[in-house]
């Protein structure tokens, strides 16, 4: 849900939840009831996406990290991607 911040006269800002169908261009303040008219925010963007999502992993694996099935493979001795490749002819 969208947060509009409003501009009372006397109060000053405050900051109100509601829908884009439900929001008008004024509402009264909720300290002294004078009418407050809607002020100009930028935009939330980019909430969310792939900074979101890595920073979320990066948390989530924090304080409990994964759990392997197995040891990682001997050192100098690369696995293929391809499991064909894995029959073919060692030197």
């Amino acid at each position: 849900m969208p947060t509009y911040v409003f501009r009372c006269p006397a109060c000053g800002d405050f900051e109100a939840f509601a829908t884009m169908a439900a929001v008008g261009p004024s509402t009264p303040c909720p300290a002294c009831g004078a009418d407050a008219p809607r002020g100009v925010t930028a935009p939330g963007l980019n909430v969310g996406g792939p900074t979101h999502a890595m920073t979320a992993a990066h948390e989530r694996s924090a304080g409990a990290p994964a759990v392997v099935t197995a040891p990682p493979p001997a050192p100098g001795r690369r696995r293929s991607a391809d499991p064909r490749q894995a029959r073919l002819p060692r030197p």
